[in-house]
């Protein structure tokens, strides 16, 4: 059966790839891959850090994968680690060099932005932002 939203995948899958190659460009200069992309995503928009299963959890990926990526971030001083008041619970955040690449990702998202942006009136603009905050909240393990 055909639903309304069977474009969904291909669409969300073109906009993905499209940031992923452009985030691919600044992390080439950086020895890094676009496995490190959401990391630096992520943790530009929560400046005062997250632990590893809030990052595990907002990217909704295995927590193994996000120690591997997060220790080699440290390693490399992309990322610090930070204690908290908490037994065996730091936040990590982005250093001021991570900053640096974190925002050079995001100008190139900007540019991606601009190029949809271009092909919407600005109601239409808003109304799918909104929508996508909506939809974002939405647990869908639990719906199936």
């Amino acid at each position: 059966m055909k639903t309304q939203l069977d474009f969904l995948p291909i669409l969300f899958k073109k906009i993905k790839i499209a940031m992923q190659e452009a985030a691919a460009i600044v992390l080439a200069k950086h020895d890094l891959s676009k496995i490190h992309t959401m990391y630096f995503m992520v943790l530009y928009h929560h400046k005062i850090g997250l632990t590893m299963k809030q990052m595990s959890d907002f990217i909704n990926v295995d927590k193994a994968n996000t120690t591997r990526v997060i220790t080699n971030l440290v390693k490399t001083q992309f990322v610090v680690e930070e204690e908290t008041d908490k037994i065996r619970n730091k936040k990590y955040r982005l250093t001021e060099k991570g900053m640096l690449v974190a925002t050079e990702i995001q100008q190139k998202n900007q540019e991606i932005e601009k190029k949809i942006r271009q092909t919407l009136s600005d109601t239409e603009w808003n109304d799918l932002i909104s929508l996508s905050q909506k939809i974002a909240l939405i647990d869908f393990k639990t719906h199936f």
